[in-house]
């Protein structure tokens, strides 16, 4: 959909107009589901979180600036979203990526390379053990493919803050694949 076509139902949405909102919905759910899910890490929990950002969205069209694109608006609003379940979510106490677990990821063959949907379980894993804003940042820039400026308006963080938080991502991600595959080429000999 291009950005004309999201702003006149953006127009139409304002003016209660349900069915131009439903397209809005329809068009951005899949897009905010994959981002509340690699956030939350939860089907059920990120379905509940989508419903709760178009409420939101819903409620506060008003307030939506056009001067920047509907797409970061409505990731601002599902980021806020996010967080705020991670942080009541801190009281859960996410298992470190262990040896037990990666097996589940083991590799049979060392020939055989890792196929995407399996890399995406590992880093899924992964990140449940990065802080929030790290999880967040590096979602955003790395699986979302948004830029740092946009990163920015949605986070409210510096593009300093943004490029550290996704450097102490990216290293925790890296050591903790190091050892996944470490301990499997172990148990290979």
């Amino acid at each position: 959909m291009q950005r004309e076509q999201i702003a006149q139902l953006v127009e139409k949405s304002k003016k209660n107009d349900f069915d131009a909102f439903r397209k809005l919905v329809c068009h951005f759910q899949p897009k905010i589901f994959a981002f509340t899910f690699r956030m939350i890490c939860n089907e059920e929990d990120a379905n509940d979180t989508v419903q709760e950002v178009f409420v939101k969205v819903w409620q506060n069209l008003e307030k939506y600036n056009p001067k920047f694109s509907f797409n970061t608006w409505l990731y601002t609003i599902a980021t806020n979203y996010c967080i705020d379940f991670l942080r009541s979510a801190k009281k859960k106490q996410f298992l470190p990526l262990q040896e037990e677990h990666s097996r589940q990821f083991s590799i049979n063959d060392t020939d055989m390379r890792l196929n995407n949907k399996e890399v995406a379980e590992i880093i899924t894993r992964i990140t449940q053990n990065l802080s929030p804003k790290q999880r967040l940042v590096f979602t955003l820039k790395e699986l979302e493919g948004l830029e740092v400026e946009e990163i920015s308006v949605i986070t409210h963080l510096s593009p300093e803050k943004i490029k550290s938080n996704l450097y102490l991502a990216k290293k925790f991600i890296r050591q903790e694949f190091n050892k996944i595959f470490k301990n499997e080429s172990e148990r290979q000999f």
